[in-house]
């Protein structure tokens, strides 16, 4: 039986054609998938398949919510993913799902794709894919919302069930907009340091514009775990 193998990430060089040409020389029954390469049919699937757009906002936002639907569809059904975080081009949606298999399997839990749901952002994908994992009878006791909206439609999706935040379920977004520490339950958060990530990306095309033959620099801007009433410490099963 073939093996499903999901490479993620970098899309700037030919790694995705070197892998499959060496998996072919030794044999290998392999399948491999990726996200979508070119950059022009990336952001044009949306209205190749929901229809045409003449506002360039709606058409991104189509794009986006059919690329994510592919990548989330194609990792489920992977049986390895692998993700390559390239010297010039970081891809910032590969490290949102490397992240969270690498969290899982930092903390002795098997990876579950199926407990992995596309959204797009907004408060509405958090609570229509939290209604999703429910009525699937998906077994969990936590959720990370990629961001602080979508964690707030996931609570209120929760609520709507009848479970408890944090008692039955423990959820956390990303972000730290200035609502979160307000919403019930306050909600925990990662967050980040915006006014400092402006300033240095500021910084960085200011040295750029004067130095265009410099080398590219990278900067990790680290986050911060703010803990609220949203999470509890769950016992081991």
């Amino acid at each position: 039986m073939a093996w499903n193998v999901y490479l993620a990430g970098e899309i700037h060089s030919d790694w995705r054609d070197q892998i499959a040409a060496g998996a072919e020389r030794a044999g290998l029954d392999v399948a491999f998938s990726s996200p979508v390469t070119d950059h022009g049919a990336s952001d044009d699937v949306g209205v190749a398949i929901l229809g045409e757009e003449s506002d360039a906002f709606w058409k991104d936002h189509k794009g986006a919510g059919v690329n994510a639907i592919r990548t989330q569809t194609l990792i489920r059904n992977a049986d390895v993913v692998v993700v390559r975080f390239g010297e010039k081009y970081k891809q910032w949606n590969a490290a949102f799902d490397a992240g969270y298999a690498a969290a899982l399997q930092a903390a002795g839990l098997n990876f579950d794709p199926a407990l992995v749901v596309g959204g797009d952002w907004s408060a509405t994908s958090g609570y229509e894919a939290v209604g999703h994992l429910l009525q699937a009878g998906a077994d969990f006791t936590a959720i990370f919302a990629q961001n602080d909206r979508m964690a707030v439609g996931a609570v209120r999706a929760l609520r709507e069930a009848g479970r408890r935040v944090p008692d039955d379920a423990s959820v956390i977004g990303f972000d730290d907009i200035p609502l979160a520490s307000y919403f019930d339950p306050p909600l925990t958060t990662m967050r980040q340091d915006m006014p400092g990530i402006g300033r240095q990306a500021a910084g960085l095309l200011i040295h750029a514009l004067a130095h265009p033959d410099a080398p590219a620099q990278h900067i990790r801007q680290p986050a911060e775990l703010v803990v609220r009433q949203s999470t509890r410490q769950c016992e081991r099963r």
